[in-house]
């Protein structure tokens, strides 16, 4: 069940999970990128060689709750991403 959504800027300011407004019952979290961004779930900080990449082509890509609170975002190519991030709640509401 959906029960909200934020929108960060991602540049080369790293933006880090305990920045983000989590929903107190939410189980899992959407993203989707506008431009290509560099993440990390272990508490080290993204650079454009080190972490994941979220390509702007992907549809979404799914985190649990407790991997969110730990991510940490860089843009990856030229433009800042906007990373729009859909909460999720389970069934336990």
């Amino acid at each position: 069940m959906f029960i909200g959504f934020e929108e960060v800027v991602v540049d080369f300011t790293v933006v880090a999970g305990s920045s983000l407004t989590i929903p107190a019952k939410a189980t899992h979290a959407d993203l989707t990128a506008s431009s290509d961004m560099v993440y990390t779930c272990d508490g080290t900080n993204p650079s454009v060689t080190k972490g994941m990449t979220q390509l702007s082509y992907f549809k979404r890509k799914r985190f649990e709750i407790q991997d969110l609170k730990n991510i940490k975002m860089i843009k990856a190519g030229v433009a800042a991403a906007r990373v729009g991030i859909h909460y999720v709640a389970g069934r336990d509401i």
